[in-house]
C-alpha cells in the first residue's frame, strides 16, 4: 500500500475512530514511516559513500606525491603524514558505514531504531562531519601539490590568503553537511513523535521541511560557492 493510500485511510479514520483499533493504528503508522526512515538512511549512505570515495582518491594522489616529492624531505614528510591521515579517515568512514548499517535494523521497534539513529547523529556522526571536512582539504591539497609540482617543490605565493581560503572551504563543507544532517534529524524527531503518540500528524509535515530546507541549502551553497571562487581567483591574481 502506498503512502498516499495510507494517508487517505488515516484521514478517513480520523473522522470515524471506530473503524480502526490500536493495533491497526500502530501497524499503519509503522508502514507509513518505514519508507521514510529508509530514505533518511539512504541519504546518509550516499554522503558516506561519496566521502569514502574522496578518501580513496586522496590516498591515491598522496601516494603518488610521496614518490614525486621523495627528494624533498619537508614535502615528503607532509605528503606521507597526510597519506597516513587519509588512511585513518578511510577506516573511520568504513566504521561509520558499518555502524549506521547496524542501527538501521527494522527487525526491532521503530521507536528504538529512531532513538539509536538520533544518538548516533549526536555523537559519532558529528565527528564524521569534521573528518569529512578535513578530508576534503587534504584531497585538494594533494591535487594542488601534484599539479603544481615544480621539480619536486611546491610554492605558496600568499600564505594568508591560502589559509583563509582553506578555512572557508572547511566551513563551507562542514556547514552544508551539517545542515543536511540537521534536516534529517528534524524529520526523524517528527517521526518519533508520531510513533510515541500513535499518530501521523507530525510526519506528514516532513515534505514541508524538505522543500524549505532544500531552498535554504541551495541558496547558502550558491552564496558560499561564489565567495569561495572569488577567494581562489584572488589568490591566483585574477582579480
Amino acid at each position: 500500500m502506498s503512502n498516499d493510500e495510507l494517508m487517505k485511510i488515516w484521514e478517513n479514520n480520523k473522522q470515524d475512530s471506530s473503524n480502526i483499533n490500536q493495533k491497526d493504528t500502530k501497524e499503519m503508522i509503522e508502514n507509513y514511516l518505514k519508507p521514510k526512515l529508509s530514505n533518511v538512511y539512504l541519504s546518509f549512505n550516499v554522503s558516506i559513500f561519496v566521502t569514502i570515495a574522496s578518501f580513496i582518491a586522496s590516498i591515491i594522489v598522496l601516494a603518488i606525491n610521496t614518490y614525486v616529492y621523495r627528494e624533498n624531505p619537508k614535502m615528503f614528510k607532509i605528503e606521507l603524514g597526510l597519506l597516513s591521515l587519509s588512511l585513518l579517515f578511510l577506516f573511520y568512514g568504513v566504521y561509520i558505514f558499518i555502524k549506521l548499517r547496524e542501527i538501521n535494523n527494522f527487525s526491532r521497534s521503530l521507536v528504538e531504531l529512531v532513538h539509536s539513529k538520533l544518538k548516533f547523529l549526536r555523537n559519532q556522526y558529528e565527528v564524521w562531519l569534521v573528518v569529512l571536512s578535513v578530508g576534503m582539504l587534504v584531497l585538494i591539497f594533494g591535487i594542488n601539490t601534484l599539479v603544481d609540482n615544480q621539480n619536486g617543490t611546491y610554492r605558496i605565493n600568499d600564505m594568508f590568503s591560502y589559509v583563509m581560503v582553506n578555512l572557508f572551504l572547511f566551513a563551507f563543507v562542514y556547514a552544508i553537511n551539517k545542515y543536511s544532517a540537521y534536516l534529517n534529524i528534524q524529520k526523524m524527531k517528527l517521526y518519533l513523535k508520531d510513533l510515541q503518540s500513535e499518530s501521523m500528524e507530525q510526519s506528514m509535515k516532513d515534505e514541508g521541511i524538505i522543500k524549505k530546507g532544500t531552498v535554504i541549502l541551495f541558496f547558502v551553497a550558491v552564496v558560499l560557492t561564489t565567495f569561495l571562487i572569488l577567494g581562489i581567483l584572488k589568490i591566483n591574481g585574477n582579480i
